[in-house]
């Protein structure tokens, strides 16, 4: 029984759970941490992308992959509300901030219509 729960804590530390991140969160952290062939205990929520050795490509495919995983459409105008306007300004958000724009996508569903 107590290597059970030994295995679940452990688990849990590693997919961030330990800190109360939100399901979105780890999510968004595994997305990351995959698309810059890292670990997600690597990444960084409140530092950039581009401080995380991430590029515009690299955004663009976290965008279509957290689409895809949790079934939600982000707009370019929600990722330039927290981005900016051009393409080349979105690396330096941080991965918080692509948390923020799923949970909003996911809460009024309308506003990520492309």
């Amino acid at each position: 029984m107590h290597w059970r729960l030994s295995l679940l804590l452990v688990g849990c530390l590693a997919l961030g759970c330990g800190n109360n991140a939100s399901e979105t969160e780890i999510q968004v952290r595994k997305v990351i941490a995959a698309q810059l062939k890292t670990s997600p205990q690597a990444i960084d929520m409140n530092r950039s992308l581009r401080e995380q050795k991430g590029d515009d490509l690299d955004l663009v495919e976290i965008v279509m992959t957290l689409e895809e995983k949790l079934g939600v459409v982000i707009s370019d105008q929600m990722i330039e509300k927290y981005a900016g306007e051009k393409i080349t300004e979105w690396p330096k958000s941080t991965p918080m901030e692509l948390v923020r724009i799923v949970e909003e996508c996911k809460a009024n569903p309308s506003k990520g219509k492309k």
